[in-house]
């Protein structure tokens, strides 16, 4: 289980986020939802205790805040929305890469091989692993990333902005496919998409100014709560398809 209580950074001499509580238990999917500069990544990068200055965050029996690197690395995988992978790497090199946390061996085992191609499979990317990164669509390549973050085995995946750069189609199959890696583990994602993040989500986590400003279920979901923190008219439906409700501003 994680738990976040009272969480709190100081970003920067302007800025400071929280507090900040919320939890979430196995096969769970957290939305953080919020405007640009609303304090979403910095709430991902202080769960990591890149920046915390009080509070506590714990996955299971394991505190994030001040364990090492390399220890944390072994159960949270992050995917941030723009990262660099040098061009000379393939998508199955980089996929790899993901399992340095958990390998004992300078080259990588069979072992190792055989994460990185369930990882390639179960986002669908096979056939791309012999291509180089730089030849990859945008959702290909936010595809390879996440398949790279599913080769380090964590508990927790965190996923800053993932529908970023993708176009509806990419989006519908990562929503499906987010669902289908959420199995026994918690996965936290950012998105100022709210029809996308809702739909996901078990719980909604969202914030405005750094401060957390509601906290709601995919059950309880208020449309003027919504409405409020975004300055636009939200209103709650429901998917036909999946009897899922979610929010999705007013045309």
């Amino acid at each position: 289980m994680l738990n976040v209580r009272n969480l709190t950074a100081e970003i920067n001499p302007y800025f400071t986020l929280g507090p900040i509580s919320f939890s979430a238990q196995p096969n769970q999917i957290v939305t953080i939802l919020g405007e640009n500069g609303s304090g979403k990544t910095s709430c991902l990068r202080s769960i990591l205790g890149e920046t915390p200055t009080s509070g506590t965050a714990t996955l299971g029996n394991l505190d994030l805040l001040h364990t090492t690197p390399a220890e944390r690395a072994k159960v949270v995988a992050l995917v941030p929305q723009i990262e660099q992978v040098p061009f000379h790497f393939t998508v199955k090199e980089t996929v790899l890469m993901g399992c340095l946390p958990h390998s004992t061996h300078r080259e990588e085992s069979p072992a190792d091989h055989s994460r990185a191609g369930e990882a390639l499979e179960t986002l669908q990317i096979s056939h791309l692993q012999s291509r180089f990164i730089h030849e990859l669509s945008g959702g290909e390549r936010q595809k390879t990333l996440i398949a790279r973050a599913i080769a380090q085995n964590p508990t927790l995946l965190l996923l800053d902005e993932p529908t970023a750069h993708v176009d509806l189609k990419t989006r519908q199959n990562l929503l499906e496919t987010l669902q289908t890696i959420s199995q026994n583990r918690i996965i936290i994602l950012t998105t100022h998409d709210i029809a996308f993040g809702t739909q996901i989500a078990d719980s909604v986590v969202a914030f405005k100014n750094g401060e957390q400003a509601l906290t709601q279920t995919q059950t309880t979901l208020d449309a003027q709560s919504l409405s409020n923190l975004f300055s636009v008219e939200i209103e709650i439906t429901k998917n036909k398809m999946t009897g899922r409700t979610y929010a999705r501003p007013v045309n």
